[in-house]
């Protein structure tokens, strides 16, 4: 039976019913954030290589802890519990300095070369590669120039074609969430 023709109040209940039934709907459309159509305008890569020099340093603690390699002097102290505690100086691999490495594509992500001390490992002064750090990134670009940036891994990076559109999901504020990107 159509709407118009139920009795007064049925058609009340029945306009009610589906109000309340399109308000989620309505609410959904109104407050979700919005799609943005953008276009990849460049793929960014940086590579950092830490460098660590062994270098003597200065430490104490309980003498059972204590490195097996000490230079010079160990100065013991008993504490009132009866721990002995040792101040002495030992070789440790310290981070000195960073190379860093950085591009777009079509350049190829490269790690940066060091040059390194000739000094054997155990000596001190002696230099060595530490940790490796790697970003990959998009730069992303709307119709209106606005643009945003998306860190990516280096596989899903190196996937995506220059000049490729996607959509990018931005909240009201105007942050891009990256795990929603998807090609158009």
């Amino acid at each position: 039976m159509p709407v118009l023709m139920m009795p007064r109040g049925r058609r009340r209940r029945a306009v009610l019913a589906l109000i309340l039934l399109s308000l989620p709907f309505l609410a959904w459309r109104l407050f979700r954030p919005p799609w943005v159509e953008v276009r990849v305008e460049a793929r960014h890569w940086q590579r950092e290589v830490e460098i660590e020099k062994h270098v003597l340093e200065s430490d104490s603690g309980p003498c059972s802890a204590m490195p097996a390699t000490v230079v010079g002097e160990v100065v013991r102290a008993r504490q009132a519990d009866g721990q002995e505690l040792c101040r002495y100086r030992s070789p440790q691999w310290r981070r000195r300095w960073s190379l860093l490495a950085e591009g777009d594509l079509p350049r190829k992500p490269q790690w940066p070369i060091a040059a390194l001390s000739s000094l054997p490992p155990a000596e001190l002064d002696a230099e060595r590669v530490g940790k490796r750090l790697e970003r990959y990134e998009l730069k992303l670009l709307d119709e209106q120039g606005r643009d945003w940036h998306c860190a990516l891994p280096q596989a899903q990076w190196a996937a995506v074609a220059d000049q490729a559109s996607y959509r990018l999901r931005v909240d009201r504020y105007g942050v891009g969430n990256c795990a929603t990107l998807e090609p158009r």
